[in-house]
């Protein structure tokens, strides 16, 4: 049962029936916060599916359930599914949600709560061998990381539209540096 919760909660299904329904009910309400969290989670499935698939077509790596070998790539391998472990799209979306979530309230025990379903799903990828350890490793740190930047750049805004001065820079996503 907690690994058939855990698949669920990766779906993008999922995704859109809690964006839809958050997003709908803000709406009809008129209560802001419940509209920008299913916009939020919308925004996050959208940048987090874009990013999964990037990789899962660049790199090509052939599920355990195919092979033993977690070293076997064949990238831009478009003939089916075999070839699209890395990364874990489920456990990138699982980690999306739970973290738009969490970062949308100040209860420890519910952003603990909301995780929970996350860690269930990463292990239910590698349990029912879709996925290697390093597959759920990585969607999980990519889910984590374009939630998060996609809600503190919407507290960035929401803080720079309500006192019309600039507060803190808001996190990249991605940054390099060259020293000169």
């Amino acid at each position: 049962i907690l690994v058939e919760i855990g698949r669920i909660w990766g779906e993008p299904y999922t995704f859109l029936i809690l964006s839809g329904g958050f997003y709908i009910h803000g709406i009809a309400t008129e209560n802001k916060i419940n509209e920008k969290i299913g916009f939020e989670i919308g925004e996050s499935a959208i940048f987090t599916g874009l990013i999964t698939l990037f990789l899962k077509y660049t790199f090509g790596r052939e599920r355990p359930r195919e092979n033993d070998n977690a070293f076997s790539f064949h990238p831009f391998s478009f003939q089916n599914d075999n070839f699209l472990s890395l990364n874990s799209g489920h456990t990138a979306l699982a980690f999306s949600l739970s973290t738009v979530l969490a970062n949308n309230t100040s209860n420890n025990y519910l952003k603990v709560l909301f995780f929970t379903p996350a860690f269930m799903t990463a292990f239910s990828r590698i349990y029912q061998n879709h996925h290697w350890l390093s597959d759920v490793i990585l969607g999980g740190i990519i889910g984590y990381s374009t939630a998060s930047f996609v809600t503190t750049n919407h507290k960035f805004n929401k803080l720079k539209n309500s006192t019309n001065q600039l507060p803190q820079k808001p996190m990249n996503f991605i940054e390099l540096k060259i020293p000169f």
